[in-house]
């Protein structure tokens, strides 16, 4: 009776075997590079000042600060309206972790910057839409047709 239970106990250890193996194959089970697990001691946080001396740009353009945090906080996409507003999708659940984890939660929003004493940088801070989960885009000019924003009448432009 003890033989004729030696071919199962062999294949279970068999299993057993192959699986601590492959798991050690897996990509999931792999470390990631050094580069990717961790901030780069050499890599401080920048002020949004000191940013700006970092960007190289080709001849004939210049780079303007218009908005920066706690104005605008995590935007992954901006848009302008015709009256020159910004807006901007603000994505703060993204990827906040390896795993991903809270990513889905309703936290997303789409503000609209607006420069109201024309030096050409942002001063006020509307939230449009709140509680949003991972949106990524929004066109303005939509917007903009269907209601001018803030006065409740129909947008002139096209």
């Amino acid at each position: 009776m003890r033989l004729a239970r030696l071919p199962v106990i062999a294949v279970v250890v068999v299993a057993i075997v192959a699986t601590g193996y492959s798991s050690q194959l897996s990509p999931s089970n792999r470390p990631w590079p050094p580069a990717v697990q961790q901030a780069h001691p050499d890599a401080p946080v920048l002020s949004p000042a000191e940013a700006m001396k970092t960007f190289s740009m080709p001849p004939g353009y210049r780079l303007e600060l218009v908005a920066s945090e706690p104005l605008i906080q995590d935007p992954v996409m901006i848009d302008w309206d015709p009256e020159g507003r910004l807006w901007a999708v603000e994505m703060p659940g993204y990827m906040r972790d390896m795993t991903g984890s809270g990513e889905h939660d309703p936290i997303g929003r789409v503000v609209v910057l607006t420069d109201v004493n024309g030096d050409g940088q942002m001063d006020t801070r509307t939230v449009f839409a709140d509680g949003l989960v991972l949106v990524r885009a929004v066109k303005a000019r939509w917007y903009a047709r269907e209601r001018r924003y803030g006065q409740g009448r129909p947008h002139s432009h096209g």
